[in-house]
């Protein structure tokens, strides 16, 4: 084994995958250079070794970590996803990445009491998850879910006041899940790869798992394949 190339950056929980056969796509992620979340966007070229990126080339919905990512069938073409994601909260977002135009598209569906307003797909916050392609639709696995921030009771010279939301009050309520979402093209969409939600499959995971690894094998390869404890 050999080393690969240094990253543009150092970075951690950021998105990696395949773009083309000759190219690699990273995104998003934390950096310890600048000791913040990023939005920007590098691409990898194998055969002439360097990376590229363009000012057009941002996570439309700005910086984010610990998102699950991959390239899957979307709209009859390969695509580089990512969902979900932290920065400073757990995010329901999702993006897409235009290879041709160098730049993403976040996927939106219209609000079910408002059709003027979009919101994003995922009905739940994540982090943490894992993207794979299952019977050629993008599917999410498990991650770290978290509610809205809760308030928590303060004492004051030892009387008990009402919770109230300042910021030492306030934490997120976060836990793992075994569930599996599903991303498809909202009713009637045949042609806009923008419109689309998550929605949660019939399968579960063993246990609740976060930050796991998702392989998809053949089916005919499935009768193999034990569940360990």
């Amino acid at each position: 084994m050999s080393s690969g190339p240094k990253m543009p950056l150092a970075l951690m929980g950021h998105c990696a995958a395949e773009a083309s056969p000759t190219e690699i796509v990273i995104a998003g992620g934390f950096s310890p250079d600048d000791a913040d979340y990023i939005s920007t966007a590098y691409i990898y070229n194998i055969k002439t070794e360097e990376w590229t990126t363009k000012s057009w080339m941002k996570l439309e919905r700005g910086p984010v970590m610990d998102m699950a990512c991959s390239t899957v069938n979307w709209f009859g073409k390969r695509t580089v996803m990512l969902a979900g994601g932290w920065n400073n909260i757990a995010v329901k977002s999702t993006e897409i990445f235009d290879l041709d135009k160098l730049s993403w598209s976040a996927i939106e569906v219209v609000n079910s009491i408002d059709t003027d307003i979009m919101d994003d797909p995922l009905p739940i916050t994540l982090r943490s998850s894992v993207m794979a392609e299952l019977n050629r639709v993008p599917v999410l696995s498990g991650g770290v879910s978290c509610s809205r921030f809760v308030c928590q009771q303060t004492t004051v010279i030892g009387l008990v006041t009402k919770p109230f939301p300042t910021f030492s009050a306030v934490k997120p309520n976060c836990s793992r899940i075994d569930t599996v979402l599903e991303l498809k093209p909202t009713p009637g969409n045949v042609n806009n790869p923008t419109e689309a939600t998550w929605t949660e499959m019939d399968i579960t995971l063993s246990q609740p798992k976060s930050g796991h690894t998702l392989l998809v094998v053949p089916k005919k390869f499935a009768r193999n394949c034990v569940l360990l404890p």
